[in-house]
């Protein structure tokens, strides 16, 4: 008798491979990658605490942490960033247009979780701009950055948001980015300017947004470097066959983060909220929707531990803006790849009890 000794997923590799190279099938880059697969959730589902999630397919991520994240309630009210140690102030130049004030503070004004966010006031032709510590982020060859914000109704145009770069000073290259309020782009500068429509029809303002940036460094001078866009979850822009990295560029990688930095003809106040900054699109996300192509709102989870067989990982709950009560929301685990587990159902403020040994038995008698 016939005893199957692989499993039934890598038979259908093998044939899948096979028909590709008689010629009959073609094969996308993730084709023969598996998705993860969330089997157990234990421990209490609450803000700040800590839980555990076991199955199968979660990839490896070193380290587990993020390379950066601020929420912005460590702050002190009305005291600039830069008295953080996780952010640093390339240009303050607020001072004379606003009484004094400086420009990027934290503030209580507005939050999209907790008490408070960041508040930065731009002014006509003003470049004020605050950036993540000079360091921090390392040599990077790949940046994934999101962050919530809200853009005060005002005047202006050219609003120049999230800007991953390359050194201390934004013009630095390689640099990915893009405006908000007409005109509006996205451009990859790899040593000149590289710019491109996006579908955008108007910044979204008097409301919170989540936009997320994914960039990658081609060889120099070829196109085969990487930008995706996504805005409150849905792709703005996606393109795997970019140049984003010239040989005249001043450096070579990525490692600063810049956060809402100028606008022209006008004032506007944005506040920003909840940054998360990593080097993979390993992640975790607790989302409203029941599938991850209708996600909806998703509050990023901040990682802790990841085993290096990709079978657990523990993460402190950011409950962000969703409230503790009896609605179901969804758990995903996104892999480096950007494949995605099925939603887990979740509640907040439930424990989940405890997840058996996966090489547990239990015996009939």
């Amino acid at each position: 008798m016939f005893k199957r000794i692989l499993p039934i997923s890598v038979f259908k590799n093998v044939i899948m491979l096979f028909l590709f190279s008689l010629g009959i099938i073609s094969l996308s880059a993730n084709c023969l990658l598996a998705a993860p697969i969330i089997n157990a959730v234990s421990g209490t589902i609450s803000d700040g605490k800590s839980i555990t999630i076991q199955g199968t397919g979660f990839g490896t991520k070193s380290p587990a942490a993020p390379l950066f994240w601020d929420n912005f309630e460590s702050g002190n009210t009305g005291q600039l960033l830069s008295t953080s140690p996780n952010w640093d102030t390339q240009i303050e130049c607020a001072a004379s247009n606003n009484g004094g004030t400086p420009s990027m503070i934290f503030s209580n004004e507005k939050s999209y979780s907790g008490t408070k966010a960041a508040k930065q006031m731009l002014f006509n032709n003003l470049p004020c701009w605050s950036r993540t510590k000079a360091g921090l982020l390392g040599n990077q060859s790949k940046i994934f950055f999101s962050y919530k914000y809200w853009i005060q109704p005002g005047t202006g145009d050219h609003l120049k948001m999230g800007r991953i770069g390359g050194d201390a000073d934004v013009h630095s290259m390689p640099t990915v980015g893009y405006t908000a309020i007409a005109p509006e782009y996205w451009y990859a500068f790899a040593d000149k300017g590289i710019e491109h429509p996006l579908v955008y029809t108007g910044a979204l303002t008097n409301q919170w947004v989540r936009d997320d940036s994914w960039a990658v460094l081609s060889t120099p001078n070829a196109s085969d470097g990487a930008v995706q866009i996504w805005r409150n979850g849905v792709s703005q822009y996606s393109s795997v066959a970019v140049n984003t990295l010239n040989s005249a560029a001043q450096r070579s990688n990525y490692n600063q983060v810049f956060l809402p930095y100028y606008i022209e003809n006008g004032t506007r106040t944005v506040y920003i909220d909840d940054v998360y900054i990593d080097k993979t699109l390993s992640r975790v996300e607790v989302c409203s929707g029941s599938t991850w192509s209708n996600r909806g709102t998703c509050e990023i989870q901040i990682p802790t531990a990841w085993s290096s067989d990709g079978t657990s990982i523990t993460i402190t709950i950011n409950k962000g803006a969703f409230s503790t009560d009896s609605t179901a929301r969804y758990l995903y685990v996104v892999d480096s790849n950007g494949l995605v587990s099925s939603g887990k159902s979740i509640i907040f403020g439930i424990s989940t009890g405890l997840v058996p040994p996966s090489n547990l038995k239990i015996l009939s008698k």
